[in-house]
């Protein structure tokens, strides 16, 4: 979380006022407000949460700064279904630059977006929030995806697994190669092999120089 320090405040009296989004914190005590203590999130409907805090002396309060989106809570329920109607659902999806360049996914146009480098491979991934599937059943996976433009050859994979390392994750398409502009349909029939909370992994591996991946209608049913 950045520092942000504006106006003047007494050292003497140092306080913090933190807020909790979307559940607001208001400590009590004035060693809480100086010392900022959390209480643990409750296990409730997967919500994305993030913090605030400024400093505060008397009627003077400073710019607040943000800490990034965090998704805590329990996993959603199989039939999953997401076509990026709403700007906020990627709060609820983690999204690793494996190269650090800044160039990664985001939210694009009512779909989710890798945005290309003009240096750099792509090395990115977009992972789904965590999915409850059990194991005496049979599920189909499916996403659609297309490139920017017909010009420019991108490269996607997609592995299911669980855990926090997509690298562990069991490959489901392999790395593909495709600049269609209109969009391709991908579906694959799984079991899971055990109860558990599953997440889908994409991994964009376009080569530098290149454009967008767009990944829209993510389903499991």
């Amino acid at each position: 979380m950045r520092r942000v320090r504006q106006g003047i405040f007494n050292d003497k009296t140092p306080q913090r006022r933190l807020i909790q989004t979307p559940k607001p914190i208001t400590p009590k005590d004035s060693a809480a407000k100086r010392n900022t203590a959390v209480a643990p999130l409750p296990l409730e409907d997967l919500t994305s949460y993030y913090y605030s805090v400024k400093a505060v002396n008397g009627s003077h309060e400073g710019a607040s700064a943000s800490s990034n989106h965090i998704a805590y809570g329990k996993p959603l329920e199989a039939p999953y279904f997401e076509d990026f109607e709403d700007r906020s659902v990627m709060d609820l999806f983690t999204v690793i630059d494996n190269n650090h360049d800044g160039s990664t996914w985001n939210y694009g146009y009512f779909d989710a977006r890798y945005y290309g480098s003009d240096t750099n491979a792509a090395d990115d991934w977009l992972i789904t929030p965590a999915v409850h599937l059990k194991n005496d059943r049979s599920y189909i996976l499916g996403f659609k995806f297309k490139a920017a433009s017909q010009t420019y050859t991108e490269k996607l994979a997609m592995a299911i697994g669980t855990g926090d390392d997509p690298t562990k994750y069991d490959v489901m398409l392999d790395p593909t190669e495709f600049n269609s502009d209109t969009n391709l349909t991908y579906e694959q029939e799984i079991t899971t092999g055990a109860d558990g909370n599953f997440h889908l992994g994409f991994h964009a591996l376009s080569d530098a120089g290149n454009w967008t991946i767009s990944i829209d209608s993510i389903s499991i049913k």
